[in-house]
């Protein structure tokens, strides 16, 4: 974006971006089950490929489909409609993590996904304080990765 792309493309690329995090984590995970030093079987491990991928993919379509039916029943509430988000992201997380196992970072990359694609359930004049709330949330937690990851490596 800092470089004049264009919207469309610089959107293209952190949504690419945020699918390949995801990805990532489901493959650390495997590898965890390695480093713990069980030795899952090959069927095991396409299970739980299959499970983390899958399951957070239609965790995060489905609670996208609930908050953008949520979303059209709010008009003009800047509030209610930024907690909705927020909500949606922390539910879907949660239940894909610690209910089904699924990857809760690919739930919310497509929870994010499916409410981008359907954008016209946010109100026209709340678009813009929704994309500076999330752009600070954003930029706070990358600041709090790095800083914890400076941390761990520190004392580490």
């Amino acid at each position: 974006r800092d470089l004049g792309a264009s919207k469309r493309l610089a959107t293209l690329i952190e949504g690419e971006s945020l699918l390949n995090d995801g990805s990532a984590f489901v493959v650390f995970t495997i590898a965890m089950e390695f480093v713990k030093g069980n030795h899952p079987s090959v069927a095991a491990v396409i299970g739980q490929f299959c499970t983390l991928t899958f399951g957070g993919v239609i965790m995060g379509v489905v609670f996208g489909m609930a908050a953008v039916l949520w979303l059209r029943h709010v008009f003009e509430d800047t509030h209610i409609e930024i907690v909705i988000t927020l909500l949606s992201c922390y539910l879907v997380f949660h239940v894909a993590e610690n209910e089904l196992h699924a990857s809760g970072v690919l739930s919310v990359v497509f929870l994010g996904l499916y409410i981008s694609k359907n954008k016209a359930s946010i109100s026209p004049d709340i678009e813009m304080s929704m994309e500076a709330f999330w752009g600070t949330i954003s930029y706070i937690l990358n600041t709090l990765i790095f800083i914890f990851g400076g941390i761990i490596i520190v004392l580490g």
